[in-house]
């Protein structure tokens, strides 16, 4: 009786000391609960539950902006149809056609050439390479276009759930879709690949992988004038936080540093000019001026005469991301949302930095353009429309709706700048 008794309790003493273990591990993975029945019969660790979740799901939600890309990219097709536009000539008119010279030549261009494509940025031809070898140019650069806008999608997503929450993120992502100047996506036009490039590089940041994020930088500083600004943000913020110059911080710098060097040693090589990317600019009627001088111009070309869809959309797009930034910036703003989570100073800062330069080129012409990639501010936009009644946020999107629509008609009929 003894030794059945002390079997009894040693077995006993086991099953209670499992059932603590297994306890202790629940609340260190997330409180998963487990019961003493439970662990006598087979016991399945939270850790490897916990663990095949995260590895299942690395970015939940991400359907709902695919979802909305597709909706958006068909609606675009569909306009573009009804308009009696070329689905795929569309997408290389303008400065399109800029991307596909550096794209199937490079840089090279004849003596006093007017208006030469080494004031462009190659990111997105450069991205255009590797399809380019499997399929024929055309091909390359549509599926490029539409992948990297897919990408920007997803990434503008991801960094408004990251700054606050997913309600949030899918109100930026819809607001994105809605905006006109979004139809420079799914064109031949580097502001997908600056937007995808930017916002990666931020939620990579955020989520602590220093190493994708400075390639994204590396690749922003390829896209777009204003891409390196976005690196000069991220560095300035961490300093900050930080106290300190750490080496994330340097590498930052050095990324963005290296894509500006990279394109001067191309320029140099096949243009002869290592700066041609900032001497051309005056062949495109840009110069350095006061932020002003340029809002003047595009006034100004509305009262001379030039009422264009494009010009209209310059003026509208800057007022708007002024205004988000006054309303994240506004102290009584920010007692009205007390209740939410903050966006992180980056969310207006990033916006100032992406439009300071072209605020500060003497010609407006083309904002619409830079506006499109300001995706910070199209966050900050959603955030402002979420404190409104809904019947405001339904007329928002409704007028935006039409606006698109207009917009893309205009533009399958080549009458968009003119």
């Amino acid at each position: 009786m003894l030794g059945m008794r002390t079997n009894a309790s040693s077995s006993a003493r086991a099953t209670a000391t499992s059932a603590r273990a297994a306890a202790t591990a629940a609340a260190t993975c997330g409180g998963v609960s487990v019961t003493t029945r439970s662990v006598t019969k087979t016991y399945d660790p939270p850790v490897a539950r916990v663990a095949e979740r995260t590895h299942r799901r690395v970015l939940p939600g991400v359907l709902f902006p695919v979802a909305v890309f597709v909706v958006w990219r068909l609606a675009q097709l569909a306009v573009t149809r009804l308009a009696h536009g070329d689905l795929v000539d569309t997408a290389f008119q303008w400065d399109g056609n800029a991307y596909r010279r550096i794209l199937e030549h490079g840089y090279h261009i004849a003596p006093n050439e007017f208006r030469p494509v080494t004031a462009f940025f190659p990111g997105i031809a450069w991205v255009a390479k590797g399809p380019d070898l499997l399929v024929d140019h055309t091909t390359a650069m549509v599926l490029t276009a539409n992948v990297v806008a897919l990408l920007a999608f997803v990434a503008v997503w991801a960094v408004a759930r990251e700054w606050r929450d997913e309600r949030l993120a899918r109100a930026s992502v819809v607001l994105l879709a809605l905006w006109p100047g979004t139809l420079f996506y799914w064109a031949f036009y580097s502001e997908a690949l600056l937007v995808a490039s930017t916002a990666g590089a931020v939620w990579f940041d955020r989520r602590g992988h220093r190493w994708p994020a400075a390639l994204l930088l590396y690749v922003a500083a390829l896209s777009r004038s204003v891409g390196i600004s976005v690196a000069l943000v991220m560095v300035g913020v961490r300093v900050v936080r930080k106290r300190r110059l750490d080496t994330t911080a340097v590498l930052y710098a050095v990324a963005a540093a290296a894509g500006i060097l990279t394109l001067m040693y191309v320029q140099h090589h096949q243009a002869g000019d290592a700066l041609a990317f900032v001497h051309d600019q005056r062949d495109w009627g840009r110069s350095l001026t006061f932020p002003w001088t340029t809002v003047r111009e595009g006034i100004g070309a509305l009262k001379s005469g030039q009422p264009r869809p494009a010009k209209w959309l310059d003026l509208i797009g800057i007022t708007a991301m002024g205004l988000a930034v006054v309303w994240a910036l506004w102290p009584r703003s920010r007692n009205a949302r007390r209740r939410l989570r903050p966006l992180p100073p980056e969310a207006w800062l990033l916006t100032i930095g992406l439009l300071a330069l072209p605020l500060c080129s003497g010609l407006m012409s083309s904002m619409n353009r830079f506006v499109a990639g300001t995706w910070p501010g199209f966050i900050l936009l959603a955030a402002w429309l979420q404190t409104a009644g809904p019947w405001l946020r339904w007329v928002v999107y409704g007028a935006l709706a039409v606006a698109c629509v207009l917009m893309t008609r205009y533009w399958a009929r080549g009458t968009f700048i003119g």
